[in-house]
């Protein structure tokens, strides 16, 4: 038992309790569980190997121009930026909050290279059944087959803990996204969501808010930006104190649609510069610093067999990949996740560990809070690693051996 806590040291604390019993977690929430505010984060189509390892240098040999929205001096300009001779420099270059940050403090997972994958449960590997895995805990290939605009008929995290007695009006969600009224289905849950063609009225608005508000309008859904999405996030934590909010951002998505490699990388990096924003205000912020757990992941990865396929992801058809069926785009299967808070400990970028699921996340996050959040139990070893990291914190908290 002492070597596989060894092996599996710091994966599940910063997802709480993930499988200890709702009583025990009463127990122990005193000496194990600072959190008591949660924000998640979903960076759309965002890569494993750009997180992990920087700029793909697949793309910088000639054949890799045509990927580029902006070839010939723009494109000297994005290798000052971006390009470094390793890949521990290229990722730091990258997404400089994560490697400066959340790999010192936190902990991050899903580095193929290193022994550490992220996986999806569901076989589709687009976006609303990656959004709705990491939300419900679930995987429903039987139901959410297509990224079509339909109310979830899974109820999500945000819901369940929206109708817990210490955490209503206290959870929302943002995102760059116009499905995300149907991922959270606001007519059943009643959720405040905001998206393009479903602004968040968080009265009284501020003028700050109101411009927001105004730029959203003018854009209209097809260009909103995360930019107006983050802006916005930051104001309501500001004015409305949420204890879980809920954030998604597209531009990665977006952009690697489009075949632009060169946008693909800032959106990422715009994105990281987004979590450390957040990061600094709920870390100046005496209610929320020390006892606010981030979590972020990918709802899906992308095809990395070819250049082209990078593009794209998810099955012809959005079909499942069935037991004998070969995915013809290999690679969207995985995900990542990046874990900071009172409650994680310490232990970089991980490497050497069994596999994970998102889909085991929600549940690991309601029992950080002190809820319990019903998932799809995940594989054999992926559960023996949360609870072999519980119960070393246990161990080490109460002085046993």
């Amino acid at each position: 038992m002492n070597q596989l806590f060894r092996i599996a040291a710091g994966i599940a604390a910063g997802l709480g309790a993930l499988l200890l019993p709702a009583a025990t977690m009463a127990e122990e929430k005193a000496s194990c569980c600072q959190t008591r505010n949660v924000i998640t984060i979903i960076v759309d189509g965002a890569r494993w190997e750009e997180v992990f390892h920087g700029i793909d240098p697949r793309f910088l040999q000639p054949e890799g121009e045509k990927y580029f929205r902006q070839p010939g001096e723009p494109k000297k300009l994005f290798l000052e930026k971006f390009w470094r001779d390793n890949d521990e420099a290229r990722r730091a270059a990258l997404m400089p909050f994560f490697w400066s940050t959340i790999a010192t403090d936190g902990q991050l997972l899903g580095d193929r290279k290193a022994g550490s994958a992220v996986r999806l449960r569901n076989g589709i590997h687009i976006s609303y059944p990656g959004h709705s895995e990491f939300l419900t805990g679930k995987a429903d290939d039987a139901r959410i087959t297509s990224n079509a605009f339909k109310p979830n008929p899974n109820v999500t995290i945000l819901e369940y803990l929206q109708g817990r007695p210490a955490f209503k009006g206290k959870v929302a969600a943002l995102s760059t996204w116009d499905a995300y009224p149907f991922i959270l289905n606001v007519e059943r849950s009643g959720l405040p969501v905001h998206s393009p063609s479903h602004p968040l009225d968080f009265a009284p608005a501020n003028d700050r808010v109101r411009l927001l508000n105004e730029l959203l309008t003018d854009t209209g859904p097809s260009l909103h930006s995360d930019a107006i999405t983050f802006h916005l996030a930051l104001e309501y934590l500001k004015e409305k104190r949420p204890r879980f909010l809920h954030l998604s951002f597209q531009n990665a998505d977006r952009t690697a649609h489009a075949g632009q490699y060169d946008e693909y990388a800032y959106a990422l990096q715009s994105t990281d510069s987004y979590i450390r924003r957040i990061w600094e205000w709920v870390q100046a912020d005496p209610a929320y610093r020390n006892h606010t757990t981030l979590v972020v992941a990918a709802d899906h990865g992308r095809g990395a067999a070819s250049l082209d396929l990078w593009k794209t992801h998810g099955t012809p058809g959005y079909k499942p990949v069935g037991p004998n069926e070969i995915n013809p785009t290999e690679g969207d299967q995985y995900s990542w996740l990046a874990i900071i808070g009172p409650d994680t400990p310490r232990l970089g970028a991980r490497h050497d560990i069994p596999d994970v699921e998102i889909a085991n996340v929600t549940g690991g996050i309601a029992k950080l809070l002190g809820e319990s959040f019903a998932v799809d139990t995940g594989s054999e070893s992926a559960m023996n690693i949360l609870m072999a990291q519980l119960e070393g914190k246990r161990t080490k908290s109460t002085g046993s051996e």
